[in-house]
């Protein structure tokens, strides 16, 4: 379907809604047709599901920013303090949690799109399957492995789905992708929830005393005379 014509080598949802790349010069008359014609092939290979997941950046950002801890130094501390990384193990934890209710067995390997924090979140995975996931997740709990979305139909099918949701949410109505795709299979949109054992405030109030605590300590060290 991507070489029908108009022919694309690739999928990209962005180049498709800014007419750019692939779709330059194209028509939003042709455009929408190839996006309503992916979205039928989508349907006809019967996906189980969709799970889409996402947060207010305002409010991320108003939550981080009570840290008076350089973002660096926190990373170092909390690991995850990244939208990215929240959304990583929201889908990760999400899929297997839907596979585990459903009774599936079969083993889920994930493939992400190419990122900077990736690895790192490659890394943090391998620890949630050691210590966190509780059996029957981690029994199916595969690998993690980066992927070229222009390469990859799969990813190319998901940038469709969640460039979708996306507009959905940016103009408050469904498009005709969009209203196909959830009437052929079942989409989960799954807002990125807060750590739930301490809140942000909470954890932020108590690494900020640490750390001030530690810096005038520093001070006193530098300035005291020995003895």
């Amino acid at each position: 379907m991507l070489v029908t014509s108009p022919g694309i080598r690739y999928f990209s949802h962005h180049e498709a809604k800014s007419l750019s790349g692939e779709f330059a010069d194209w028509s939003e008359h042709d455009r929408d047709g190839k996006l309503l014609a992916l979205a039928e092939v989508i349907c006809e290979h019967k996906p189980l599901y969709g799970i889409s997941t996402g947060l207010i950046m305002e409010k991320f950002r108003a939550e981080m920013s009570q840290s008076v801890i350089p973002k660096k130094t926190l990373r170092t501390i909390a690991h995850i303090t990244d939208p990215y990384q929240f959304a990583f193990f929201e889908i990760v934890c999400r899929v297997l949690q839907v596979q585990v209710e459903r009774g599936i067995e079969e083993r889920v390997d994930f493939v992400f799109d190419e990122h900077g924090l990736l690895e790192e979140c490659i890394e943090l995975y391998r620890e949630l399957k050691n210590q966190h996931l509780e059996e029957r997740q981690k029994a199916i709990a595969g690998t993690v492995s980066s992927g070229n979305d222009r390469a990859i139909p799969a990813l190319q099918a998901a940038d469709l789905l969640a460039g979708q949701l996306t507009t959905s949410l940016r103009r408050g109505k469904h498009e005709p992708p969009l209203k196909m795709l959830r009437d052929c299979i079942e989409i989960f949109a799954v807002p990125i929830p807060l750590p739930s054992h301490m809140a942000l405030d909470e954890l932020f109030q108590a690494l900020n005393v640490i750390w001030s605590t530690k810096r005038l300590a520093n001070i006193r060290e530098k300035h005291d005379p020995p003895g």
